[in-house]
């Protein structure tokens, strides 16, 4: 959890929507902010922790998909070469 932004760290909400709704503002903050969430799914997957197994495979899902936004922003931004 040291590894979330400032913005995500102290917001984390309860419910699974509020992931996409308190993103920061930069591509680079959400695209880590969401590595550290995969994780935290990979991490609750490997060790059998009992949790939700759905919650879990949402957040993974939300996750990626914050990733992949990401990179479709860097991508758009990115300089022509």
């Amino acid at each position: 959890m040291s590894r979330l932004s400032p913005a995500c760290r102290h917001h984390i909400p309860v419910e699974r929507s509020g992931i996409v709704s308190m993103a920061p503002d930069t591509s680079s903050t959400v695209f880590r902010d969401a590595g550290v969430f995969m994780e935290l799914a990979d991490y609750a997957e490997r060790n059998g922790l009992d949790f939700n197994r759905q919650l879990v495979r949402e957040l993974h899902r939300d996750a990626l998909q914050l990733r992949i936004a990401a990179l479709k922003t860097f991508l758009i931004r990115a300089p022509l070469a």
